[in-house]
């Protein structure tokens, strides 16, 4: 992922960009984050179908936009 990305994950929809916190869209949630965030640092340095772990949870990237 990039700044800019939106990034689906099992735990829910990310924009990556400055840190402005819960975003409704339509019928979904979209959480904009910062890139400094750590789970910001985390989604920069993956690609659709990897995983890891953050704060004892299994994070799953689901697609990347």
């Amino acid at each position: 992922a990039a700044p800019g990305s939106l990034v689906i994950t099992n735990k829910g929809i990310f924009l990556i960009a400055i840190g402005w916190g819960k975003v409704a869209v339509g019928l979904k949630t979209c959480f904009v984050l910062s890139p400094g965030s750590p789970l910001g640092k985390q989604l920069l340095q993956r690609s659709q179908g990897e995983t890891f772990q953050l704060n004892g949870q299994s994070w799953k990237i689901e697609a990347i936009h």
